[in-house]
C-alpha cells in the first residue's frame, strides 16, 4: 500500500501489477493484462512485460520490487510506473551468481522481504536459497559516451571520453532507507 492509500497486487496469470484506488477503481499501473503475455521488456507501465510475477515489496518513496520468477530478477517499479531491472538476466537465465546489477543471478525468485535497512531478502522456488540484494545505491539512465563509466555504489561517473558524442540527456537517481532523489543533467563530447 502506498502513501496515498492505493494498493499494489501482483497478477501472477496476467503478468501484470494492478493498483486499486481506495475508491475500488483497478487499473493496470504495470505490465501487460494479456494471459499468457509474458516476456521481459523494461519500459513505463503496460509497456514493461513481466514473466510470471509473484513477490511484491513497497519501499520508502513509493518504489515498488518486484520478484518476476520467470525473468529470473528482480525489478523496480518508481511512482510514475518506469520499471527497471535491479538485478538478475536480461534474458532469463537462471543463475546462483552473487553480485551487482545483471552479473546477478537467480534461480526462479518468488518473495520478497524489506528489511527497512535498504536492503531485500528474495527466497528462490528452484535455488532453494533466500538473497539478499542491497538497494541503496545510484542507478543511471541511458548509457555513457565511450571511456566513461558509472559507479552504481557511489554513483559518479569517471574516465576519459573516447569518442565523439552528441549531447545525451541522463538522469542519476540515488536510493536510501528513507526514498529516492533523481538529479538530471546532459554529456556532450566535441
Amino acid at each position: 500500500m502506498d502513501a496515498s492509500g492505493n494498493i499494489y497486487v501482483v497478477e501472477f496469470g496476467n503478468q501484470a501489477i494492478r493498483m486499486i484506488t481506495p475508491a475500488g477503481v483497478v487499473t493496470t499501473f504495470a505490465g501487460n493484462t494479456v494471459r499468457y503475455g509474458w516476456g521481459y521488456a523494461d519500459g513505463v507501465g503496460t509497456a514493461a512485460l513481466f514473466s510470471w510475477p509473484v513477490g511484491c515489496a513497497m519501499a520508502p518513496g513509493g518504489v515498488i520490487y518486484i520478484a518476476d520468477t520467470h525473468n529470473n530478477n528482480l525489478r523496480r517499479i518508481m511512482p510514475d510506473a518506469t520499471v527497471s531491472l535491479v538485478a538478475g538476466s536480461t534474458m532469463q537465465a537462471t543463475g546462483d551468481t552473487d553480485c551487482i546489477g545483471t552479473a546477478a543471478g537467480f534461480n526462479l525468485p518468488a518473495y520478497i522481504k524489506l528489511d527497512g535497512n535498504g536492503s531485500a531478502y528474495v527466497s528462490e522456488l528452484s535455488g532453494n536459497r533466500l538473497r539478499k540484494v542491497v538497494l541503496t545505491g545510484y542507478s543511471l539512465s541511458g548509457t555513457l559516451p565511450a571511456g566513461l563509466s558509472f559507479d552504481p555504489a557511489t554513483g559518479i561517473i569517471s574516465g576519459t571520453p573516447t569518442t565523439t558524442t552528441p549531447i545525451t540527456n541522463y538522469t542519476i537517481t540515488a536510493f536510501n532507507t528513507k526514498g529516492f532523489s533523481v538529479a538530471n543533467f546532459t554529456i556532450g563530447v566535441k
